[in-house]
């Protein structure tokens, strides 16, 4: 990581590299914060209002085209009081100005505690990024994360279910309402976890059933070189009944043979 350096040109220049991403997005990028060097004070142009905004100003270069002047004011105030922000109005150039309301906050920004920081720069402003970076933006937005994406279910779910109770109840209401007297029997009630969220504990084991007689079936002979196991093992039992059957009979025929008196 490049350190801050300071070069002979002006009293107050330096460099730093900060670590930045776009709202949800967890892709860093690097831009480059550059102190201004102070005015040359023998200049007829300089005035102390110039020299003490130099010392406050900061240039960013290689901001990203999606930041916006708010953004960048939320993330650079972690630095301290923000007086101003302009952003290059051709965010292509990314290039930005920020000013603060003190110079100690300047220093702090192209500081080496700086560059081992990361820095939000909010959402994203204008139109959407084309391109591979454009896409992967894209991609990341529309998959928030496996967390967000169980609570998403776990609400449709539960929402589905509460439509389900409501329609039962009605038709339940209405067969009543025409003399009919409503028996109905609910066979393994479905319960949800203890602290009453998540998927019913039915459903899943209507899931783990289901699994259960894949896995039966395919353990029955449902690929073709089980089959052929099974087959070698009805052959080999069969052999071995054949040669215990041959083994018995050569017993019961010396059984017969046998005379007691044949020595004598």
């Amino acid at each position: 990581m490049a350190k801050k350096r300071r070069t002979g040109k002006g009293e107050g220049e330096g460099v730093a590299h900060l670590k930045v991403r776009l709202g949800p997005s967890s892709f860093y990028r690097t831009i480059v914060a550059r102190g201004v060097p102070k005015s040359d004070a023998s200049s007829a142009i300089a005035t102390a209002t110039e020299t003490d905004r130099r010392e406050r100003t900061v240039v960013l270069a290689g901001v990203p085209a999606g930041a916006s002047v708010d953004g960048l004011k939320s993330a650079f105030s972690a630095f301290g009081a923000v007086e101003g922000c302009v952003i290059h109005k051709d965010r292509s150039k990314g290039t930005a100005i920020v000013v603060f309301e003190r110079v100690k906050s300047r220093d702090a920004v192209l500081s080496e505690r700086a560059e081992r920081a990361s820095l939000c720069l909010g959402d994203e402003d204008g139109p959407r990024r084309e391109g591979a970076f454009g896409l992967l933006l894209d991609y990341r937005r529309e998959r928030p994360g496996n967390a967000v994406l169980l609570q998403r279910a776990n609400d449709y779910i539960e929402h589905r279910e509460a439509e389900e109770d409501a329609e039962r109840r009605a038709r339940e209401a209405a067969a009543a309402g025409d003399g009919w007297t409503v028996v109905t029997t609910r066979k393994g009630a479905r319960h949800k976890n203890q602290d009453g969220t998540g998927v019913n504990l039915g459903a899943v084991s209507k899931v783990k059933a289901e699994a259960n007689r894949k896995e039966a079936f395919l353990h029955q002979g449902f690929y073709h070189f089980q089959r052929r196991e099974q087959r070698r093992n009805e052959i080999l039992e069969l052999q071995d009944k054949f040669k215990e059957d041959k083994r018995r009979i050569a017993e019961l025929r010396g059984k017969r043979k046998f005379n007691p008196y044949h020595q004598l």
